[in-house]
């Protein structure tokens, strides 16, 4: 189903192996493309489950598609200043 994570979310990667050595749980955003070319943002939330000699066994978490949020937020700073500009 998904086909790649985007070169531009690399910093994805680095934020999966921060949780995996233990300095917190993960949360971040990424992108991703889909097999027929459209590409979606996506939220990853996470944590590492550990065995008792501590280390990781799993991650456990949820990923959501964040895209239509991102591209209100975008229009919202577009609008603003958009607004800011005419005021000036």
């Amino acid at each position: 189903l998904i086909t790649r994570v985007d070169p531009v979310s690399a910093s994805a990667d680095a934020e999966v192996q921060r949780a995996l050595r233990g300095e917190g749980p993960l949360d971040t955003e990424f992108r991703v493309r889909w097999p027929d070319g459209t590409v979606r943002v996506l939220r990853a939330h996470g944590r590492v489950q550990r065995d008792e000699a501590g280390r990781p066994v799993r991650m456990l978490g949820t990923n959501w598609d964040i895209t239509a949020a991102k591209a209100a937020q975008a229009e919202i700073l577009s609008l603003n200043a958009d607004l800011a500009r005419r005021a000036a």
